[in-house]
């Protein structure tokens, strides 16, 4: 029996895509290996594929990428000694830009995690790759805990702070009237909060 023959969208020649080897083709596309990772190839517009065939899976066959929780996508790897999960856009970096220099980090230049297009990456420092995730909004400045009344966790108001602050009575016999623990009005009364 013939193997199915499947067309895919963009392709040229309708016998790559038989159905045992899934092969793409996509214009301008280069294949990399991947090193340490004999059995498969990395591309320049960020598609893996494992090149050997084994008893499950064809030769050739492009990996389906899991999309983790912060958006950036990553596939698994196996080889003699089990599986290792990897972020493609690092192994996209380090085959098509090289080793990157002691604690450099893989920056997407539009911001989108999942666009892993090696035209789209670059090697930055941490510093760097912080400030171009602000520029582009995808962090927000950290704003600094509300203080005093406007913090929504307060029991006291400002009044309150002071009224403690002048009265003689004991500690225990304060946080009865005020309704909080003695280690809180001891707090207050030395300004360990509520400071000034």
């Amino acid at each position: 029996m013939k193997p199915k023959v499947y067309f895919y969208p963009g392709s040229r020649d309708p016998s790559l895509h038989e159905r045992d080897s899934y092969a793409d083709c996509v214009p301008n596309e280069t294949w990399r290996p991947i090193e340490g990772w004999p059995r498969y190839q990395v591309s320049n517009i960020g598609r893996i594929r494992r090149i050997l065939k084994d008893r499950r899976c064809a030769p050739f066959r492009i990996l389906k990428p899991n999309c983790l929780r912060l958006g950036y996508l990553q596939v698994a790897l196996c080889n003699e000694l089990g599986r290792k999960d990897f972020k493609i856009h690092r192994l996209v970096a380090l085959s098509f830009l090289g080793t990157p220099p002691c604690g450099f980090q893989v920056n997407h230049k539009n911001g989108d995690k999942a666009d892993n297009r090696v035209d789209n990456l670059e090697w930055v420092t941490p510093g760097d790759n912080d400030r171009h995730a602000y520029r582009l909004g995808l962090k927000k400045p950290k704003t600094p805990p509300s203080k005093g009344e406007k913090n929504g966790r307060a029991v006291l108001t400002r009044p309150q702070v002071n009224e403690i602050r002048s009265r003689p009575e004991s500690d225990i016999v304060l946080s009865k009237i005020y309704g909080v623990w003695p280690g809180q009005i001891w707090n207050i009364r030395h300004y360990e909060c509520w400071k000034d």
